[in-house]
């Protein structure tokens, strides 16, 4: 048997909350996909603790609501900001 040793990294509120949105945007179950889209933001994380991530925080409900509506918000803001900057291209 391996001796492995590896760090435990805890999750910010901003990884958390951007594996929120990428599967809103994305979908459940598109792990490479939100690790693809949220490159920076989730770069210590793997598709595997992406998956194992969204399955605790699911468990304690009261949290994952909390970061669906901060990331609807986020989102909300987004889209305005894209929108706002097609406008000023006409």
């Amino acid at each position: 048997m391996r001796n492995v040793k590896f760090e435990r990294n805890m999750w910010t509120h901003n990884e958390s909350l951007y594996l929120v949105m990428g599967v809103k945007l994305l979908g459940k179950g598109s792990w490479s996909k939100i690790k693809d889209r949220f490159k920076d933001q989730l770069a210590a994380r793997n598709s595997v603790q992406l998956k194992d991530k969204y399955r605790n925080l699911e468990r304690v409900t009261s949290e994952l609501r909390m970061l669906e509506t901060q990331a609807d918000a986020f989102i909300k803001k987004l889209k305005r900001e894209e929108q706002d900057s097609d406008d000023d291209e006409d």
